[in-house]
Order: structure tokens, then sequence, then C-alpha cells
């Protein structure tokens, strides 16, 4: 007969308050008086068992880290009204291509560069048909069909101007 384990409800328990309260595992394992890697083995005996006292156990910690963040996840979120740092805090981690304060110069310059580039065209379009109307030369007027308009609203949208109304 192999020695008695050391999970008993009252160490599982300790392990899964301290889990729930956002502790890190190495941290719940010792305020359990648990050696970390006495943790692990129980894990990965519990992943591979359907029942008992481990698969038990890691379905109690895997509740334990979910509801750590979701606990979290709340009360980051009552503070974005107070603090725009928590708003982009959430934005970066949850949409880092988007939001991440480190993004390499560049990342986005593509589609800027298509934009810059377009409405480059655009400009230089509208110079030459104010110039051919003071000149005189002007022989196929152009019809304002609010393709200009349009596409200067999606660059303020893009560019976060509210110049929309500006020529280009």
């Amino acid at each position: 007969m192999g020695r008695p384990t050391k999970l008993t409800p009252e160490v599982q328990a300790r392990i899964v308050e301290a889990i729930a309260g956002g502790n890190y595992l190495a941290t719940a394992c010792a305020y359990a008086g648990l050696s970390y890697e006495t943790f692990r083995l129980w894990m990965e005996r519990g992943r591979k068992e359907s029942t008992g006292r481990y698969h038990v156990f890691v379905v109690a910690v895997t509740r334990a880290e979910l509801e750590a963040e979701a606990t979290m996840l709340e009360m980051w979120r009552k503070h974005m009204p107070q603090d725009y740092r928590a708003i982009r805090d959430f934005l970066e981690r949850r949409h880092p291509d988007r939001w991440r304060a480190n993004r390499k110069p560049g990342e986005d310059s593509a589609a800027m560069a298509t934009l810059a580039l377009e409405e480059a065209r655009l400009r230089v379009e509208k110079l030459k048909a104010e110039i051919a109307k003071l000149t005189g030369t002007q022989d196929d007027p152009q019809e304002d069909d609010g393709f200009l308009d349009a596409l200067n609203a999606s660059a303020s949208r893009v560019w976060g101007n509210n110049d929309s109304q500006d020529e280009v």
C-alpha cells in the first residue's frame, strides 16, 4: 500500500481559494503548504483521468482560474470610466494588433500609404481642373458626384480628425 495522498479537501480548498483570489499558482501552492512540483503532478494526473479526486481537483483549479479572470476583468471594466489607462490597457491586451503600445514602425504603413497616395492623386486632379478653369482650357468639365466628400469622410474616420468638410 502506498503513501496516503496529500490532496485532501482542505488542501484543495486552500489552493482553489488562493487561485480564485488572483494569486499565481506557485503562491497558491505555498499558501496551501504544498510544493509546486506536487501541484503539477496532481494536475497532470487529473487531466488524464475522467473521474476521481485528481480529476475533480483539475476541474476546481480550472474553475478558480476562470473565476479569478472574470472577477479581475469586471474590476478592470469598472475602472474604465474613471481612468483612460484601464481602457487603453484593455484594448491593448484584447486587440494587440491594433492597440499594442510597442507596434513596430510601419506596421500600418501600407494602408496609410495607399490612402495618402489616393488623396494626393485626387489633389492633383483637382488642381488640374482648377488650372484648366482659370486658363479657359477646360474641355471636359467634371461633375461633382460626391466621391471626394465620401473619400474625405473616410479619411477622417481613419485618421480620427473632424475636418471631413475641408477640401482635399
